[in-house]
């Protein structure tokens, strides 16, 4: 299964979808380059900062821990994702 099926699966949202036209979009390329991902979400007025890292806690034990109740979908993927500064950059399928 590819990773838009999985994400509309788990989030009931269309990442591949224009939030203009509702056209489909698709991949370009995948950038993994720290700095150009920075100045990419500077330009597009996003969070560019690493977050901390929170330590691990034990998940029975509630009264440590994020509040889950205040993160967004960035904060999780965010804190999962320790592979550094990506972004996946689309485009709508009928621009290229």
């Amino acid at each position: 299964i590819d990773w838009a099926t999985l994400f509309k699966r788990t989030f009931a949202s269309d990442a591949l979808a224009c939030g203009r036209c509702h056209g489909r979009m698709r991949p370009l390329e995948l950038v993994t380059d720290e700095e150009l991902a920075r100045t990419l979400l500077d330009r597009m007025g996003l969070p560019s900062d690493i977050p901390e890292v929170l330590p691990p806690h034990d998940p029975a034990d509630h009264s440590t821990g994020p509040p889950t109740d205040q993160l967004s979908f960035e904060d999780i993927q965010d804190m999962t994702d320790h592979s550094g500064p990506q972004l996946l950059r689309l485009a709508p399928s009928d621009a290229i």
